[in-house]
């Protein structure tokens, strides 16, 4: 019996992953059990992803309109890259901390 299987137009794909929404960033934050919190500086909003499963760590990306970055926090000015922190530890108050 012959294996069904579909593949999403690469530019479909690549469209997911360079400018995701909503459905794309709650799937992540499932996935990969973080919180995801994107901030959207041209509407100054923040929108907090899989806040309901209360997960104990959290990323943040910045989205400017066209793509989303990474928050990164570095140890101290002049760090490597391999060094900066991106995920964050949620304390009981929903706030955070550093790992």
């Amino acid at each position: 019996m012959p294996i069904l299987s579909y593949s999403y137009p690469q530019s479909l794909t690549s469209e997911i992953f360079v400018d995701p929404g909503a459905i794309e960033l709650s799937i992540l934050a499932n996935y990969y059990g973080r919180e995801i919190a994107a901030y959207d500086i041209q509407i100054t909003r923040c929108d907090l992803y899989g806040q309901e499963n209360k997960y104990l760590e959290r990323v943040m990306l910045v989205y400017d309109g066209l793509h989303y970055d990474a928050f990164a926090m570095s140890p101290f000015d002049g760090t490597p890259e391999e060094f900066d922190q991106t995920i964050f530890s949620v304390r009981s108050d929903r706030t955070i901390e550093p790992v």
